[in-house]
């Protein structure tokens, strides 16, 4: 691979995340794709295109559900596209995980505007390309970090910068004051902005929808007062307000349970901070990645190995073909067979 006058390498925040976990998945995510697609990701993406919406009027989700359908559709007309022989097989998967989207988003909406993020909407969906400075050892060749920060706030004249995150489980808060993509998003607008954000928050939505509250099969079918049954106060109330139990005495620490937790189950906000050394030590790592990623392009046979795990090779779409590569069959066959070839 030549670096002779080489345009600028385009790093995204996202590759310096998965460039730490594997290197050798990284490196095949980037150059191949499956030839199916992948419903968990398209449940994010179609989110986040509600959320733009959303917040781009100005927390207005009638006009972020019109974006929403609109990037909906665009979606499933390239899917159906690219994937005509086994559309037919997929649709009603993606049927499903269309109505949980739109049903998080009305939600969403519900809970933000009971409790809102404080300031005004500052960026939405702001994408940038932010020189690495310094790459020592390889001066002929420049590099680029680049990003989309989903939602920057102002408040007080200080920033808050907000990931949106779709997730099946609740998030834990361990190693958010260290996580890898929060600190990369504030340096970039650190970079941008000659301003540190105040506070870095994970918005997360959960991929369920709250049900109505369970009936009991019993004399009068009263609802049931399992707490931890997936309702929410406003779905339990309206229950009890179609049978006229509401002022029932038996149902009160229920309701009182279901109001104090609000939209818990389903959304959670984890905010941290960072400080400039923390910045400059990203920027300090960010440079030593790239100069690895250079020599896998330049030699990917060598540097990118693998980091098997028990724990992190689970879920890996690579998983099969790695353990070919390494046992010594015929890997790239299943990588033709499973994958389609793209490039940088």
């Amino acid at each position: 691979m030549s670096f002779e006058n080489p345009k600028p390498l385009r790093i995204s925040v996202s590759d310096l995340t998965y460039f730490s976990d594997c290197r050798r998945q990284w490196y095949w995510n980037r150059t191949y794709s499956s030839k199916r697609p992948d419903p968990r990701f398209w449940l994010g993406t179609i989110t986040h295109s509600g959320l733009e919406g959303y917040f781009k009027n100005n927390r207005d989700m009638s006009h972020g559900m019109d974006y929403f359908e609109t990037q909906v559709q665009k979606s499933i007309r390239d899917i159906r596209e690219e994937f005509s022989p086994i559309w037919s097989s997929i649709v009603p998967e993606f049927d499903t995980l269309y109505v949980t989207a739109a049903g998080m988003l009305q939600n969403y909406s519900i809970m933000d505007h009971e409790d809102p993020f404080q300031g005004e909407i500052y960026f939405v969906e702001k994408y940038a390309r932010i020189p690495l400075p310094g790459l020592v050892g390889n001066q002929s060749q420049t590099i680029e970090i680049s990003g989309r920060m989903d939602l920057v706030l102002k408040h007080k004249k200080e920033l808050h910068l907000v990931d949106h995150k779709t997730s099946a489980s609740l998030f834990s808060p361990n190693g958010l004051e260290v996580d890898e993509q929060m600190t990369a998003y504030s340096w970039m607008l650190w970079k941008l902005e000659n301003q540190i954000p105040e506070m870095v928050t994970y918005d997360v939505l959960i991929k369920s929808l709250p049900e109505e509250p369970r009936v009991l099969k019993e004399k009068g079918s009263p609802l049931s007062l399992d707490k931890g049954q997936p309702t929410v106060y406003s779905l339990y109330l309206g229950a009890l307000q179609d049978r006229g139990w509401e002022k029932e005495e038996r149902y009160a620490p229920m309701l009182n349970y279901l109001k104090a937790a609000g939209w818990s189950k389903y959304f959670q906000r984890l905010s941290s901070t960072r400080n400039q050394h923390e910045l400059e030590s990203f920027e300090d790592r960010a440079r030593a990645k790239a100069l690895d990623i250079l020599r896998i392009l330049d030699n990917p046979e060598t540097f990118a190995y693998p980091s098997p795990s028990t724990y992190r090779c689970g879920g890996c779409p690579f998983l099969m073909v790695c353990k070919s590569k390494d046992d010594g069959g015929d890997f790239q066959y299943m990588l033709d067979s499973s994958f389609k070839k793209g490039s940088w």
